[in-house]
């Protein structure tokens, strides 16, 4: 696993996710030159489907879904705790964070998180469905 993306990483974040983290560069260059992590803080992987919170901090989608589904108070940035004010299951991804991603990530490694993600939705949802019934 490369370094940058999570290494000792306890398995809290990955019940869901799973670990795809080969092929990440860890972090890539902003339009203002400043270097910007691509590795959410959550599940510590390459962010998919990235949300930006009006805090700045930016998470995956899956991981912002079961962040506020486990919180009593609805939810706070994992980073500063802040409000979670967006609504993660509506919001649309942030499309310059998402390209960062994309080219941090090998082509192979990042059809492979993509899988990993998608099956992350999946899961979350369905257990969204099953719990209302």
């Amino acid at each position: 696993m490369n370094p940058a993306v999570g290494a000792g990483a306890d398995d809290a974040g990955k019940d869901v996710l799973g670990a795809a983290g080969e092929g990440v560069a860890g972090a890539v260059g902003d339009d203002d030159g400043a270097e910007q992590d691509v590795s959410c803080s959550i599940c510590l992987e390459a962010m998919m489907e990235p949300l930006r919170l009006g805090c700045s901090h930016a998470f995956c989608r899956a991981c912002l879904i079961q962040a506020r589904r486990s919180a009593p108070d609805g939810g706070r940035c994992g980073i500063c705790r802040a409000a979670i004010t967006i609504d993660p299951e509506k919001d649309a991804p942030d499309a310059a964070l998402e390209a960062q991603v994309a080219a941090a990530l090998s082509p192979k490694a990042l059809q492979k998180r993509r899988r990993e993600a998608a099956a992350a939705m999946k899961k979350l949802l369905s257990t969204r469905v099953n719990s209302t019934t």
